[in-house]
């Protein structure tokens, strides 16, 4: 009897030792492989169907503890030889461990030395005893299997989801080209001794499309119903479900459920259906969500990281499983025009990074929304019972860019290469962040440079349309916040460069400039002359008007005293151009320019209804949220919605492709003169600034290689072999890409 209890009692151990390794987030370690068959998995041997862990030193890593993998391919005790038959191994350095966590190395240590006791004991007792079988001890037997069954692990194959190993450096100036996507779903690569458990994950289920091979091979048999589906018989399925829904928001929570179900069949159902969808995983809809994230919470995506977690982010950082290679982070201070959602906000990070995968083609398991908690001021929420976040007021100045700073280096750290995107940050951090990190970490502000960026694009072929050079127009912008000034600055570039490539010169080009860019904020035209003049932002003080000293608050009157010939609204008011002001642009203009992009819809400066009419269809319009075409004088105005998604699912791609060091103004320049390149003549003369959106992925493919090769050529990237062509681009780009369909997957011998 005390045998068995000892065997119990150090098995207990060693599953305990075991759940807690699988935390540890080890990546495999290739080169001390020796020709053994690996699966780079959780670390298990097997005595019959029962796990254990066995350690041993390296002979090829002194230095270092193996987690071997060991398969016993006979039941009987008495064949305990076959103990160091190795299929694979993980390792980690003991140093890294001993400095984090010396209790754990004890436990491990204890835990050999228990096992090897027990394995030389057993031995002596089978060598005396030849007839011992596992049948004579199955009450015990039985038991430990219960606990074994129970303590089940679940990890994909690191080897193929991975290419960067936790021990690299930033300083790393080499980098290998970014692996493969097509393989990340395939079931094959699903690791657990539960039978029924990848039915409930979400990257490897496949539900009524799994094989009657792999029904039988995974033990799903009886587990599902008995016909076998393809994906185009389950997304006919999912799409009569998601139209069944008349509310937006219930559309929305049918969408993150299926998510959440099998994120294949999403991102299939979002990518074929993009139009249709598009406004439901994000704008609008998703501004609904922000609000009602508390009320609609199904189940955990992301991370959070709060102000309770100072001094820890990196071993938080440790609990996320995989390598991504795009972060996009907010602190929810400034939701769309919603204002300060704390970390209801959570729903914006999780929207754009569906767009990244859906019209981008980053894999799913390559992204992670995170948010920031350093509270919120909104009172509602901070009275509201069912609010997730951290119930105290905002945190702001040096606390808050000390917890940031933690952050970002944190990240830099674990994932070297990983491209982290700023998300409706305030007006009072946003650009701080942008400016103090965009050179330190791969990354970029899509509220100043994504929305600058596709709002170029809009603003180029709109002067196509007016035979006018860019730089022959004159902008006023409604907002001088992040994204107004963002834009601002972007048009200002472009307006530069066109000027450059016609011939100007220098002095011809400052004359022309002083009348580009024009801002109107609360208090009204941003002037040198104003009494605040003194305490505003640098990022007003730049484009503040030396020429105007007279006090002009109205925007009407502004636009009288200016005559602009694009009014750009990015100010959240909705209903902000008045039906005064819009005659008045067309009074001025032939083909006014008015541009309403303020998120979501009742944010909308004016609609495209009202754009079209009061100009009587003169106007180029373009928004920012989705607008049915307007019917005028028996002519159909389509909408251009100038929506970022144009912009940033091939930035990122083309960042990440070309593992480039930063997110450069001239990269972000050039995915904007790529949009606008894709908007063909006919779409043009029928008023149309942009591509159709159904073609999202094909633009964001451009965009991406337009924006990789930029990135080459200001010798920002750190790939070994650079490629020397836009064909070696294009083959890096195929193979990253996912494109969301089922893996047919080889089953493996040992599953």
């Amino acid at each position: 009897m005390l045998f068995p209890l000892c065997f119990v009692l150090i098995t207990t151990c060693i599953i305990i030792c075991s759940t807690t390794y699988s935390t540890q987030n080890i990546e495999p370690n290739s080169s001390v492989i020796n020709n053994h068959k690996t699966t780079n998995t959780c670390p298990n041997f097997y005595l019959g169907r029962f796990p254990y862990i066995g350690l041993s030193s390296s002979k090829h890593e002194p230095s270092s503890f193996h987690i071997n993998h060991l398969f016993l391919g006979n039941e009987k005790l008495k064949n305990l030889d076959f103990i160091h038959s190795f299929v694979g191994f993980s390792y980690f350095p003991k140093s890294s461990i001993k400095e984090k966590n010396q209790s754990f190395v004890k436990a491990l240590q204890d835990c050999k030395e228990a096992f090897f006791k027990f394995y030389k004991r057993r031995k002596q007792q089978t060598s005396n005893n030849n007839n011992i079988e596992p049948e004579s001890n199955s009450n015990w037997l039985d038991k430990a299997l219960h606990i074994a069954n129970n303590k089940t692990i679940i990890t994909p194959n690191r080897k193929t989801m991975e290419n960067n190993s936790p021990t690299s450096s930033s300083s790393d100036t080499n980098m290998k080209r970014p692996n493969s996507s097509t393989k990340l779903s395939d079931p094959s690569l699903f690791k657990a001794t539960g039978n029924s458990l990848i039915l409930h994950d979400p990257i490897f289920n496949k539900g009524t499309a799994f094989s009657a091979e792999e029904r039988k091979k995974y033990g799903l048999r009886g587990l599902l119903p008995p016909r076998v589906e393809t994906i185009t018989h389950q997304l006919v399925r999912a799409l009569t479900q998601f139209r069944s829904f008349k509310n937006p928001i219930e559309k929305y929570i049918y969408l993150m459920s299926l998510q959440a179900r099998s994120q294949t069949l999403f991102f299939r159902l979002l990518v074929d259906n993009l139009i249709e969808m598009l406004p439901i995983v994000y704008t609008p809809t998703v501004g609904q969500a922000c609000i009602e994230f508390d009320q609609i919470w199904r189940s955990a995506q992301g991370m959070y990281i709060s102000l309770e977690d100072k001094g820890e982010i990196s071993e938080i950082l440790n609990n996320w499983n995989g390598t991504p290679d795009i972060i996009v982070v907010t602190d929810g201070s400034r939701i769309l025009g919603l204002g300060d959602l704390g970390s209801n906000g959570m729903g914006i990070p999780i929207g754009k990074l569906n767009l990244y995968v859906g019209a981008g083609g980053f894999h799913p398991s390559k992204t992670l929304p995170i948010t920031i908690d350093v509270g919120t001021n909104n009172e509602n929420l901070l009275k509201d019972e069912m609010y997730l976040g951290l119930r105290r007021k905002r945190v702001r100045g040096e606390e808050f860019y000390e917890l940031m700073e933690e952050f970002m280096m944190a990240v830099k750290n674990k994932w070297p290469s990983c491209l982290v995107q700023f998300e409706d940050f305030s007006n009072d951090v946003c650009f701080d962040l942008l400016e103090k990190y965009r050179n330190r970490v791969l990354s970029f502000n899509d509220d100043i440079q994504g929305t600058g960026a596709v709002i170029v694009a809009g603003f180029v072929n709109a002067a196509r349309i007016t035979k006018k050079k860019c730089y022959n127009h004159k902008l006023l912008f409604l907002g001088a916040g992040a994204a107004a000034t963002g834009v601002a600055d972007q048009c200002y570039s472009m307006m530069k460069l066109q000027a450059q490539a016609d011939g100007l010169t220098e002095d011809e080009i400052n004359n022309l400039s002083k009348d580009w860019i024009y801002l109107v904020d609360s208090k009204g035209l941003v002037t040198e002359s104003r009494a605040d003049f003194s305490s505003m932002p640098q990022h007003k003080v730049k484009y503040a008007r030396k020429d105007i000293t007279e006090d002009i608050r109205d925007l009407l009157d502004v636009v009288k005293k200016v005559k602009p010939t694009c009014l750009i609204g990015l100010s959240g008011q909705g209903g902000a151009f008045t039906k005064e002001i819009i005659e008045e642009m067309a009074n001025i203009n032939e083909k006014p320019i008015i541009f309403a992009l303020s998120n979501p819809t009742k944010n909308s400066e004016c609609s495209a209804k009202e754009a079209i009419e009061y100009t009587q269809g003169k106007a180029i319009f373009a928004s920012g949220s989705p607008f049915e075409a307007v019917q005028y004088n028996g002519k159909s105005h389509p909408v251009s919605q100038g929506n970022n998604v144009y912009i940033f699912p091939g930035l990122g791609l083309g960042a990440t492709i070309s593992r480039s060091k930063a997110v450069s103004d001239t990269m972000v320049l050039a995915a904007a003169k790529t949009l606008a390149e894709q908007a063909s003549n006919a779409e043009l003369e029928n008023g149309e600034l942009y591509p159709n959106l159904s073609h999202i992925r094909d633009i964001s493919y451009r965009i991406a290689i337009a924006v990789a090769k930029q990135a080459a050529e200001e010798g920002l990237s750190q790939l070994e072999d650079v490629p020397k062509d836009e064909e070696e681009w294009k083959h890096i780009l195929d193979d990253y890409i996912f494109f969301p369909e089922y893996a047919s997957s080889e089953i493996q011998s040992n599953m």
